[in-house]
């Protein structure tokens, strides 16, 4: 944890504690982006296989980044740009891969805030159309099957998923309303279920970005309240994202965001994910407008009043350390700040974010960074993941069907861990004697 995860992945990887944990039950997935959440070597592997996906190849202009993807018909592309949009089949998969995850080797400036976003900024541009494609969620088929699969494999048991609201949806080459998207969201996360019958599910935060108008947010929550009311069960509240030091702060938005708490519409709201003072004031507006979890929370430790009232309002931090690291603002993860926030009583979850373009899709990698930066014991990491469950919006009933089930769960795994660490330790006696 010490050293750069993006250099280091496959020491995680390899690491016992890592062994250990895999088959870990761990609750409830929080705060993680769309497909983002994804394995996206299967990601690249899915690109290549869909007809009539494009890439554009030439230079960066004010209309198409550099390698971004987009379902084309070849009527629709104008013939000054025929040549810079290429099949994707025509592509390497590791050419492909290489396009939508972040560069593992990088200097020591480019490891520290802000600079790590201007590559992370990059690759939500190239993959925004792919991730408002419905295809990309709907069915057996679809790259969200494969996120729900993985998670479900590594112990999860429910998500709820960050997506941006502002951006137009498509199916694939036209634009459809946001309720399509919903719809299909929700059907795949019910076949899933029904084949998978421990999974409790998973639901929408539906975001504005933080580049927007007052008018637009206003417009993305009056919608987000409207897909509320269509699928209550599907849609878990609302968020504003964007870097934190260079775009608008929250209070910017205030008036905007009072209309989710008259609505009834939740907020999850990313703030303290920086290192500057200036820019921590937005936990303040986060608290003051009523978030219910706060996304990252990285400079909480450092506002000794702001963190007594989360105590007093019992917020949630959504704590993501790989992705902090990844992004700059913890070096050390033994130095993270979760570490002290979590000695303070303040209550945590544990997500990674943007993982899969951090080389990792696996939350496992996030629990062993915290269970060897921070000394966990085995009672803390139990405590953590079971109260996932009580932090989501999945209400008093399901969240106790949850935490009997997670219980049952980790009994069979402390069993089976038991079991397979004695015929190990047997195995070396026996070789010894």
């Amino acid at each position: 944890p010490s050293r750069y995860f993006l250099e280091n992945v496959d020491q995680y990887t390899e690491s016992p504690v890592f062994c250990f944990l895999r088959n870990m039950p761990k609750g409830a997935h929080l705060h993680t982006h769309g497909i983002a959440t994804g394995d996206f070597k299967k990601l690249a592997a899915y690109i290549l296989k869909q007809d009539n996906l494009y890439v554009w190849v030439g230079s960066t202009t004010d209309l198409n980044t550099y390698g971004v993807f987009k379902y084309l018909r070849a009527i629709d592309i104008p013939e000054e740009e025929k040549e810079f949009w290429k099949f994707c089949s025509e592509f390497s998969l590791d050419f492909i891969y290489e396009l939508i995850t972040m560069p593992k080797t990088v200097t020591s400036d480019e490891k520290t805030a802000p600079r790590p976003w201007a590559d992370f900024q990059t690759l939500w541009f190239r993959i925004r159309f792919l991730s408002h494609t419905v295809r990309t969620w709907s069915g057996k088929d679809s790259f969200f099957w494969t996120i729900l699969e993985d998670q479900y494999r590594a112990g999860v048991t429910y998500i709820e998923f960050r997506e941006i609201l502002a951006a137009e949806f498509f199916n694939p080459y036209d634009r459809v309303d946001a309720d399509v998207f919903l719809q299909a969201f929700a059907d795949t996360v019910e076949l899933f279920k029904k084949e998978n019958p421990d999974f409790l599910g998973a639901k929408v935060i539906f975001c504005a970005l933080k580049i927007e108008t007052r008018q637009q947010v206003k417009e993305d929550i009056l919608l987000a309240i409207e897909l509320k009311e269509m699928f209550p069960n599907y849609m878990a509240g609302f968020d504003l994202v964007g870097e934190e030091d260079t775009l608008k702060p929250l209070n910017d938005y205030t008036e905007e965001l009072i209309l989710c708490k008259t609505h009834g519409l939740p907020l999850f709201l990313h703030a303290g994910e920086t290192l500057h003072t200036a820019t921590a004031t937005q936990m303040y507006d986060a608290v003051a407008i009523g978030t219910r979890r706060m996304g990252h929370g990285y400079d909480l430790i450092n506002h000794p009043s702001l963190l007594k009232q989360v105590l007093t309002d019992n917020i949630v931090i959504e704590c993501c350390p790989i992705s902090n690291q990844v992004l700059g603002y913890s070096a050390d993860l033994k130095n993270h700040n979760g570490k002290t926030m979590l000695r303070h009583g303040v209550k945590m979850t544990i997500s990674s974010d943007d993982a899969g373009m951090f080389h990792y899709h696996d939350p496992t990698y996030d629990w062993t960074a915290i269970v060897v930066a921070w000394g966990l014991d085995i009672f803390q990491i139990k405590h953590l993941a079971r109260q996932s469950f009580e932090c989501s919006t999945l209400g008093k009933e399901i969240t106790g069907v949850a935490e009997k089930k997670f219980d049952i769960a980790w009994e069979k795994y402390i069993r089976k861990t038991l079991k397979l660490y004695a015929d190990v330790l047997e195995t070396c006696y026996l070789s010894e004697h």
